[in-house]
């Protein structure tokens, strides 16, 4: 979904039900986090707001290390140098070199010592954890819900996605895809 086509709209009917502290500014973030996508139905993307370190794969932190990445992978099927003219991983703008390291259906941006998840394809033995909880291609949309502690009270939600915003303050947000009601992809977007 190009984040041009969004709006903030603010909708008491979907509440998270979690009793961590903290709690009401949460809902406030969560609240101010509310896209909806304008067309004949008006669909409310559901999104949330948490932490980047309580965000892992197979053990290794969203932003890890390079040494951690390869123990836990090994080599990558291919490397790529991709050459990004803005963001936070354009070479120009950053001062440094930045890698992708392709694992199949996975990507990872890698520079210095560090290793950043970048895109996971859910195809099989992937397991994602946020907040604790595996997020696996066998997770559907309610599922999901679940285990980030949102509960809706209303129909008209896109049933495709979630978005994730960090807490910490990167220009940049996470989205786990669904596709035939089952996690098919988290990935990651950086605007220039």
């Amino acid at each position: 979904m190009d984040r041009t086509e969004m709006e903030e709209v603010q909708n008491p009917e979907i509440e998270t039900n979690n009793a961590n502290e903290g709690e009401e500014e949460r809902l406030q973030q969560l609240e101010k986090n509310r896209d909806f996508t304008e067309g004949e139905n008006e669909l409310v993307t559901i999104s949330t707001t948490l932490s980047v370190e309580e965000i892992s794969f197979g053990g290794l932190k969203f932003k890890g290390t390079k040494s951690a990445l390869i123990e836990l992978m090994g080599k990558p099927d291919s490397i790529v140098e991709p050459k990004y003219e803005c963001g936070p991983f354009s070479e120009d703008s950053q001062g440094m070199k930045f890698y992708q390291y392709y694992y199949g259906g996975m990507n990872f941006i890698v520079y210095q010592a560090l290793a950043e998840i970048q895109n996971i394809n859910f195809s099989g033995y992937e397991v994602l954890k946020i907040s604790g909880k595996e997020f696996t291609q066998d997770t559907d949309f309610d599922t999901a819900l679940e285990k980030l502690g949102i509960v809706l009270n209303e129909d008209n939600y896109s049933k495709d996605q979630i978005l994730i915003y960090p807490e910490e303050p990167l220009d940049e947000h996470y989205i786990l895809k669904f596709e035939n009601g089952k996690l098919h992809q988290f990935d990651r977007f950086e605007p220039c």
